[in-house]
């Protein structure tokens, strides 16, 4: 019988919330609240901060120090044979690579055991946690990490026995920047009365890098969406009723995909006898439940949404971006124009969506 405690609940380790020092620390706001989240956010470790655990005192780990928080990033440059210096073309960010030193801070044998456990539990696998960045003047900012080197540690004998260990620890955000809680904005054309209306989808921007918007698209109807504020607009559909598209201005993302819940009620192809002898096997196997490999070899036999491919959908391409914040610049509000023609009321909507991206994250 395993005697390992199970961890059904939310456990969090850091100051106790009765730590009237930790509560003045709070208030004056002076140090950041740093924070990780374990991948099922089961376990919440105060590590940096106010509500870090007094070492020696209270159970967890202390972030002693960090780097890496800024993501190194390289410079893309043209030289002539002849010419002096270089004229750069663009900037490109790497992944962050950030190295914490950590000290365990437990009661002595099982109790500094079992925080060790955790917290290298918490990075098991290939899994994402989330490191969490609080500053009173910024709120919420976070990197999405893993682990990225080895435990190199030499341990002494004695650490469970004393209840004390520094750990370095080195995590990598693949994503390069620090995000924050999306701006988000609806617009329902169809309250313009005839099924056809104008507007805005209004996103505010507090990032320093440049936004680019997403859009999920309710059907039926086809959407206009403007290129941020380039004047250019991309048109996309006309879709049916119960289907629900995202549109991607993302480099690294298709610009368009199929998203209509797999319950949803939409006309169905006409199929070849080949085509629905592989959709009903592939039913049978999966229990209607298509994993994105069988995905693709259905799309490989030319079984798809009603209309074909959805990118055959699509008029235009996105070029342009929301700008990020300048020196000493607060958020601003971009109304990107949209619209929808052949809606219907209650139905037809358009959810445009921005993340707010830093390099640095207060």
């Amino acid at each position: 019988m395993s005697t390992a405690q199970q961890l059904t609940t939310v456990t969090t380790l850091g100051a106790a919330p009765t730590n009237l020092y930790a509560q003045k620390l709070l208030e004056l706001g002076l140090d950041p609240v740093i924070r990780l989240f374990s991948p099922s956010s089961r376990l919440i470790w105060n590590i940096g901060g106010p509500t870090a655990p007094i070492a020696g005192a209270e159970s967890g780990m202390v972030l002693n120090q960090f780097s890496g928080f800024n993501a190194p990033f390289h410079l893309f440059d043209l030289q002539g044979a002849r010419q002096n210096g270089v004229t750069n073309t663009g900037k490109a960010f790497d992944a962050a690579e950030v190295d914490m030193v950590l000290e365990l801070s437990a009661g002595p044998g099982a109790e500094t055991r079992r925080v060790l456990r955790w917290w290298i539990e918490t990075w098991a696998g290939n899994r994402v946690s989330r490191l969490n960045y609080w500053t009173p003047e910024l709120g919420d900012w976070w990197l999405w990490v893993r682990q990225f080197k080895p435990v190199t540690n030499q341990f002494k004998l004695s650490y469970a026995q004393s209840g004390q260990l520094e750990l370095p620890w080195a995590a990598r955000g693949d994503d390069a920047f620090w995000l924050s809680y999306d701006s988000v904005d609806t617009f329902d054309g169809a309250t313009a009365g005839s099924g056809n209306g104008n507007g805005y989808v209004s996103l505010v921007q507090r990032g320093t890098e440049a936004g680019q918007p997403r859009y999920l698209v309710y059907g039926p109807g086809t959407f206009s969406l403007g290129d941020c504020t380039s004047g250019r607009s991309v048109t996309f559909g006309p879709i049916l009723p119960g289907q629900v598209f995202l549109i991607s201005t993302l480099d690294r993302l298709p610009v368009v995909i199929d998203v209509t819940p797999a319950d949803t009620p939409v006309p169905a192809q006409n199929l070849t006898d080949v085509q629905k002898l592989l959709q009903y096997i592939i039913s049978f196997v999966t229990n209607n439940n298509v994993p994105p490999l069988l995905q693709e070899l259905e799309s490989v036999f030319g079984i798809q949404p009603p209309q074909g491919n959805p990118l055959s959908l699509i008029a235009n391409r996105f070029k342009a971006s929301i700008p990020g914040l300048e020196e000493s610049q607060g958020p601003f509000t971009t109304h990107i124009p949209v619209s929808i023609t052949g809606g219907t009321a209650g139905k037809s909507k358009i959810v445009g969506a921005l993340t707010p991206m830093r390099t640095w994250p207060e």
